[in-house]
């Protein structure tokens, strides 16, 4: 498991749980049933910017679980995300 922040344009940010080359699992509230999203994985310089589509979303009282989904995630960023889940032992 990982804590970063998921940033989301014009909205309260989102703390990422997991992830994979496909997407993120977050916890909070999705502004929208697709966003415009932004994160910094450590040991990277620049954000990863995509567009997100909620492909789950569970409101529970102690915390908001979402799923999100890339929608057009970049093939240099996808390599980078590849790349960091199989340095972390693909336990992401």
């Amino acid at each position: 498991p990982i804590d970063l922040r998921l940033d989301i344009s014009g909205a309260l940010p989102l703390r990422i749980r997991n992830i994979s080359e496909n997407g993120l699992c977050c916890i909070g509230t999705p502004t929208s049933p697709v966003m415009d999203i932004e994160f910094t994985l450590p040991g990277m310089k620049i954000p990863i910017e995509s567009r997100a589509e909620v492909v789950r979303y569970n409101d529970a009282k102690s915390s908001s679980d979402v799923g999100l989904r890339f929608v057009c995630l970049d093939g240099p960023y996808r390599e980078f995300l590849r790349d960091y889940i199989a340095q972390q032992g693909g336990n992401m």
